[in-house]
């Protein structure tokens, strides 16, 4: 997912912005890689937690 991420990037510069970029590096460490989803001028983030409930941790660190 993480590797997707970066094609996507290099393949359209503006899938991406500070505020995602920043999210996903604030939870790198919690995750196995992260990408944005969904069409143009919406969607979600997806990510993949290292560990069972780690979610739990992810949302607390994101709402500080």
């Amino acid at each position: 997912m993480r590797r997707h991420w970066e094609i996507n990037k290099t393949m359209d510069p503006g899938c991406t912005n500070l505020l995602i970029d920043r999210i996903l590096e604030v939870i790198d460490p919690y995750i196995y890689g992260g990408k944005m989803c969904g069409a143009g001028g919406g969607g979600f983030m997806e990510v993949i937690a290292r560990e069972k409930g780690m979610g739990v941790e992810i949302e607390r660190i994101l709402t500080q």
